[in-house]
């Protein structure tokens, strides 16, 4: 029952984590190909640097992604074993776990950057909580409804190989 769980919380882990990184890289593609476009230039190196203003790195802004990155990952690590843990062992195939593990992955980006934000720069705490809360909600309420569903559906098929594959090895 415990090497059960395990793997179920791995499914979820390593499921979540691939849908993070595909969104990602689905998101951060998307400047470069229009760069692409409208310079007519098969340059992707050059296209990268303009799309992102890549002319120099600040090790302060280096500091502020590798803390924000390993947050995100730890949200990862918790929300995607969770999921694994409630769809594969309890069986809950319900929609509502794959959008809530997006969702909260979501309000754990905007409350580690508005922590990390105020810490560098004193920003103002009201002006930029409310109008970063609401792109983050809004964001993460449109990605959650979209990936949640295909999120769920991936670890529960996983999960029902696993089963059958455990319930060979028992027989």
């Amino acid at each position: 029952m415990h090497k059960k769980m395990n793997t179920s919380k791995k499914i979820g882990r390593l499921t979540l984590l691939k849908h993070c990184i595909i969104f990602v890289g689905v998101v951060l593609s998307i400047p470069v190909i229009i760069e692409l476009v409208d310079n007519k230039s098969p340059n992707i190196i050059r296209a990268v640097k303009e799309a992102f203003k890549l002319n120099t790195l600040d090790s302060s802004d280096a500091i502020f992604i590798l803390i924000h990155l390993t947050v995100l990952l730890i949200g990862v690590w918790f929300f995607g074993g969770k999921a694994g843990q409630l769809i594969i062992d309890q069986e809950k195939s319900k929609f509502i776990i794959g959008f809530m593990s997006i969702f909260k992955l979501w309000i754990l980006h905007f409350i580690s950057g508005t922590v990390l934000q105020l810490i560098e720069n004193d920003l103002p705490l009201t002006g930029w909580f409310m109008s970063g809360l609401l792109l983050i909600l809004l964001v993460g309420l449109i990605h959650g409804l979209i990936a949640g569903y295909f999120l769920t559906k991936e670890i529960k098929r996983k999960g029902q190989i696993i089963k059958k594959t455990l319930a060979k090895t028992e027989n």
